[in-house]
């Protein structure tokens, strides 16, 4: 395969279109909102539901000061809801498990600042197209998909 040199011919690449259903997490911060609403629209993509899952920021900030990365097998971890059997080691693979360097409280609240800048517009436009669908993030993984689960 030749190299890749635009954007586009990776979004091609990357996200077939001729594939009948596919999950973009966190599109606005990979792309960019008018970029990606170009390249949709130049390859005739029709989305059907977007999921926005809300979670408050207090949320967001605890549970990101308290996840463990591992860095053998990237198995994520958090000391409260999902703590390892071994304390600080990966269950599956028992490499050590490490906390991200930026998963402190201030870069945790920024980041989720410029995520709710970017993902406004996109959001709104969404939510217009009447293809917004909000979740409730601040409940379990189990309910949470659930809730996902029933509009697919």
């Amino acid at each position: 395969m030749s190299n890749i040199h635009t954007f586009e011919q990776a979004f091609a690449v990357s996200f077939p279109v001729e594939a009948a259903e596919w999950v973009l997490d966190r599109i606005s911060g990979l792309y960019g909102d008018e970029l990606l609403k170009k390249l949709f629209q130049k390859f005739d993509i029709k989305l059907k539901k977007v999921f926005n899952i809300n979670v408050a920021d207090e949320v967001i900030v605890g549970r990101a000061v308290q996840r463990m990365v591992c860095s053998g097998c990237f198995s994520v971890y958090n000391k409260i809801t999902t703590p390892p059997k071994k304390e600080g080691a990966c269950d599956f693979c028992g490499t050590s498990l490490s906390v991200r360097a930026d998963d402190d409280e201030e870069t945790v609240r920024n980041r989720s600042k410029v995520y709710h800048n970017a993902a406004g517009v996109i959001i709104s436009s969404f939510r217009n197209d009447k293809i917004l669908v909000e979740i409730d993030g601040s409940l379990s993984d189990d309910k949470v998909w659930g809730s996902i689960s029933s509009y697919l």
